[in-house]
């Protein structure tokens, strides 16, 4: 089983409140892939759902008079938080933005709507989901959980927001010996969007047992390591269950696509991991065997080249999660361990490409998006096999159809129609009939391979010949005297239908190489570009 690894990161720099991105990049302030927007929190209230009624409770009030924080009485379905901001919310057209008020009450799906985090406050610290933003933007409402109690209590771990881009919030334990009494936050209170849960992923490729291409399928044994870096300060589970709960994610969300069939139960466990700046990283692994199904692009066969694609995906609104690549531990599949060496090559070694991915829109009733990672295997297939068992018989077959033509009787008279008959059918039957029997090693798919191009080239070729053998006596003969006259010789027509016929071979035959060579470069540049991207992201030059 695969060791744990320390991620080794620069910390985020603290900051209590970030710019306005939009205005310094041209960029959506409340893009995921940005830093996350923040403002201070001018006053926090518990209300009645209803506008105008605020509910009874423990209250907070300024010099001037003005409440600064409620926490409204024992919980009911009614109350809702709602949070005065020192700054509006820019509007966010790009995905994970607070979309328009209308769009937020019409939208009753939970994991579409975007999360409030409140940090440095001693009262509603945490993460809240937000119901809907009136048209300053500056007054968010959130929904409140139900808790017991005639008060609602602090939570019991605080949140903080990261500075970075695609950073996780960070849960952290309180220590409640620091809440003297019951205050506002004062102005170290801050509000922001919440970024979504960043998982980076890896995928480790043990074995590929079988590649079955005639039913398009094959089978692997992986482990999947998904890490959330530097989410918690302990190795607290009921951290992460608190913040997975906020976010509706759940390990078993993590979902493997295009599985035809598993061998035995998947492993599925979690564990904690050191990380930066004394905090942890938190791992979802799981390890299995399990057979793919996969569309193999066969037009080349046996020539091909074949992607084996592996697809991770959170059957989770990208709003709540994103899939990152984890280029410090980079996806790897072990080669020497490979079984079918003889029938493939891998050009890439046990090099895996990745990529980030998101499903189409079209896909989901509710129109998401889901957040994916492709995994893929690059095999060169051997066509040894397939040239010495199939084409060499083949071109053997169509050769002896031309003894058909230009045969001759002891006594130097030409062969009889009829005995020519017999000799190319005979021929063309066995070509057709050894096509049958190798069909179960070819694949099954609805267009023509280059071998099935072969194959019915040298089929037709034998065709010419049956032709040939039937027109010849009525074309080549002049039966204008007593006697017939051949007056175009059979031995030409032989010799042109062996010479187009070895043509036709040798233009097949370099035409493949030329295919085999456009293939290997092919993957050589996509190691190349792999292996820049990787080392552009961990900083390695």
């Amino acid at each position: 089983m695969p060791r744990p690894h320390v991620i080794i990161e620069s910390p985020p720099a603290r900051s209590t409140e970030s710019p306005l991105l939009s205005a310094e990049c041209g960029c959506s302030p409340l893009d995921p892939d940005l830093v996350p927007w923040r403002t201070r929190i001018a006053s926090v209230t518990i209300n009645e759902a209803v506008e105008g009624v605020e509910s009874s409770g423990d209250v907070v009030y300024t010099q001037d008079g003005r409440c600064i924080c409620s926490r409204g009485g024992a919980w009911r379905k009614t109350l809702t938080l709602r949070v005065e901001l020192a700054m509006p919310i820019p509007t966010a057209p790009a995905p994970g933005g607070i979309p328009s008020k209308a769009k937020l009450e019409s939208d009753n799906q939970i994991t579409s709507k975007p999360l409030l985090a409140i940090e440095n406050h001693q009262v509603f610290h945490g993460l809240w989901r937000v119901v809907t933003v009136n048209s300053t933007r500056r007054v968010v409402v959130c929904s409140v959980p139900k808790f017991d109690g005639p008060l609602f209590q602090p939570g019991p771990f605080a949140v903080t927001v990261p500075t970075s881009a695609r950073r996780n919030v960070c849960i952290s334990s309180l220590d409640f010996s620091q809440l003297d009494g019951f205050s506002g936050g004062g102005n170290d209170a801050v509000a922001a969007i919440a970024p979504p849960l960043f998982f980076h992923g890896r995928l480790s490729v043990f074995t590929i047992d079988e590649i079955d291409t005639v039913a398009q399928t094959f089978r692997a044994n992986t482990y999947l390591e998904l890490r959330a870096r530097s989410i918690t300060d302990a190795e607290n589970e009921d951290m992460t269950a608190w913040v997975f709960a906020a976010y509706q994610f759940s390990p078993r969300l993590v979902k493997m696509l295009s599985v035809i069939e598993k061998d035995g139960d998947m492993e599925e466990w979690t564990k904690f991991s050191a990380g930066i700046s004394n905090l942890y990283d938190f791992c979802i692994m799981q390890q299995a065997s399990t057979v793919f199904g996969e569309n193999f692009d066969l037009r080349r066969f046996p020539f091909d080249a074949m992607e084996l694609r592996i697809i991770a995906t959170l059957n989770l609104n990208s709003l709540r999660a994103k899939l990152l690549l984890n280029d410090q531990y980079p996806s790897i599949f072990s080669y020497p361990s490979f079984r079918h060496k003889d029938i493939f090559d891998a050009p890439l070694g046990s090099q895996v490409l990745t990529r980030r991915m998101a499903s189409d829109p079209s896909e989901s009733s509710a129109g998401y998006v889901y957040p994916r990672l492709e995994f893929k295997i690059m095999l060169a297939r051997k066509g040894g096999f397939y040239i010495w068992n199939i084409a060499m018989p083949i071109f053997v077959i169509t050769c002896l159809s031309s003894l058909s033509i230009g045969s001759i009787e002891p006594d130097g008279a030409r062969l009889g129609t009829s005995d020519r008959y017999q000799v190319t059918l005979a021929l063309l039957l066995t070509s057709v009939a050894y096509k049958f029997v190798v069909a179960g090693s070819l694949p099954q798919v609805s267009y023509l391979t280059d071998l099935d191009h072969y194959v019915h080239v040298s089929n037709m070729w034998i065709v010419l010949a049956l032709v040939e053998n039937a027109l010849f006596t009525s074309l080549a003969y002049d039966r204008s005297g007593p006697e017939p006259v051949e007056y175009f010789s059979e031995v030409i027509l032989w010799a042109l239908y062996v010479g187009t016929y070895l043509a036709v071979n040798a233009w097949f035959w370099y035409h493949s190489m030329i295919n085999i060579r456009k293939r290997d470069s092919k993957m050589q540049r996509l190691f190349v570009e792999e292996d820049a991207r990787r080392m552009k992201n961990t900083g390695h030059h």
